[in-house]
């Protein structure tokens, strides 16, 4: 029944139907689109604005967790009192850089 409908159109008709339903499905499309791309747009900042930040400073935490042990050996091996000196101010000021990378890890 619905096919005879078609029929009994004119055939501009039927071509401004065919035309109108590709419009509406390219407004649907790029609605979807709009949404999807909203959906990427608050991942990407989640990474960009939360996670990486934190990356780097897990990484700058481990970097100077390493430093701290290298500073830790020098201070055991025999040495001089000046290279004692260093290495102790060298512990001290890592121990505060861990501290502020471990505040910007939470």
């Amino acid at each position: 029944m619905s096919l005879k409908l078609l029929h009994n159109l004119s055939i501009g008709t039927r071509l401004g139907l065919g035309f109108g339903t590709v419009v509406l499905l390219a407004v649907l499309l790029a609605a979807l689109a709009s949404i999807g791309v909203g959906v990427s747009n608050t991942a990407v900042h989640t990474m960009v604005d939360d996670r990486y930040p934190k990356i780097r400073a897990v990484a700058a935490l481990i970097d100077d967790v390493n430093v701290i042990s290298l500073t830790a050996r020098n201070l055991v091996l025999p040495s001089d009192a000046e290279t004692h000196r260093m290495e102790s101010s060298t512990l001290k000021q890592i121990r505060i850089a861990v501290i502020d990378d471990w505040r910007r890890c939470s």
